[in-house]
This record gives structure tokens, C-alpha cells and sequence, in this order.
């Protein structure tokens, strides 16, 4: 049984895999699972920046945009 670390452990949750199933599967569902969840989180990280900055630049105000820039990150 393998054991997952906490890095891989985020990314396959980010996937939407269960870690369950994930200890009986082989070594490219893991690698599979582990690269959709990068590429989620990569999205959401590039939605926080991108709407934090479009509303710093157009309020400019950091707390506005920092609040918003979470908001936004965790909804994509």
C-alpha cells in the first residue's frame, strides 16, 4: 500500500480523485490524477492573480482586490 505525501495528497483532491481508489490503481493513474490537479490549481492561481489586478487597477484599493482575488480563486 503506498502512501501518499501531502503535496500529492492536495493535487489529487484538486482532481477530484478519491485516495482510496487511488491506492489500488497503478503508477499512471497517479501521475494522471496528479497532473489534472496541477492544472486546476495552476487555473485557480491564475484567476486569483488576473481579478485581483483587475480590480486593484481599477479601485485601487489592496484589501478590495486581495478579498476579491481569494473570492474569485476559490470559485474557479
Amino acid at each position: 500500500m503506498r502512501k501518499f505525501g501531502i503535496i500529492e495528497k492536495a493535487l489529487y483532491l484538486c482532481a477530484g480523485a478519491s485516495l482510496e481508489g487511488l491506492k489500488q490503481c497503478p503508477e499512471s493513474e497517479h501521475r494522471k490524477y496528479g497532473f489534472i490537479g496541477s492544472i486546476i490549481l495552476l487555473t485557480s492561481l491564475f484567476a486569483m492573480l488576473s481579478g485581483g489586478y483587475a480590480l486593484f487597477y481599477i479601485f485601487h484599493s489592496e484589501l478590495y482586490a486581495a478579498l476579491f482575488a481569494f473570492l474569485w480563486g476559490m470559485f474557479i
